[in-house]
């Protein structure tokens, strides 16, 4: 029996990303197969495509602080991304809509290859400074998994990513990542793979 395992992530969130470690632990030590779906639930749903600043200068502008005092701020988010082997530099972060994203994501399931896509997209963002509202950064991303970025030019899966955000509503989910383990446990926040292996275990017990 295929265990399911549906989780509600954005690219603007750092926990979403250090979470995706945790999920790759649980496939490497789960003896069965995961069915993984990934969930929309943007952290920011009306925003622009591009906020025309980068984490630090928005902190910097809205509390009055200077760079390091803003950087200071995210200094756990840091540490923490460090700890699972991930770079967080907010210093070059570019804010905007996630929508886009969302999408390739949705279109990277079509060849089995969403977690990479996902995994490539954290990357960008956090790492590399890369707008992921952009359709060059998004064509240049589905090209490394063999992926077509043409559906940018339609409106194919927005409908999708906007009821993914209608069945968080209905279930009361509000923040990232979450998810939901064989349709029944709920966990919020990051959690570590043992946590996620407890549960998806009962399906075979």
């Amino acid at each position: 029996m295929t265990a399911t395992l549906e989780l509600w992530i954005d690219i603007g969130c750092p926990w979403s990303r250090m979470l995706l470690v945790e999920i790759d632990q649980v496939l490497k030590e789960f003896n069965s197969p995961i069915d993984i779906t990934f969930r929309a639930l943007r952290i920011d749903p009306d925003g622009v495509d591009d906020y025309g600043q980068t984490t630090i200068e928005h902190l910097v502008g809205a509390l009055s602080i200077s760079e390091d005092e803003a950087e200071g701020m995210l200094k756990n988010v840091i540490d923490e991304g460090k700890s699972y082997g991930l770079e967080f530099n907010f210093r070059i972060a570019r804010g905007g809509n996630s929508m886009n994203a969302h999408r390739l994501i949705k279109h990277a399931h079509t060849n089995g290859t969403q977690l990479e896509v996902a995994r490539e997209l954290f990357e960008a963002h956090f790492a590399q400074g890369k707008l992921i509202s952009s359709k060059e950064v998004l064509t240049e991303v589905a090209g490394k998994f063999n992926l077509s970025a043409d559906f940018l030019d339609s409106d194919e899966y927005v409908q999708d990513v906007l009821e993914d955000e209608a069945k968080a509503k209905t279930k009361q989910i509000t923040n990232t990542p979450t998810g939901i383990i064989n349709g029944k446990h709920f966990f919020e926040g990051l959690k570590p793979a043992s946590v996620i292996l407890s549960h998806l275990g009962e399906l075979n017990s």
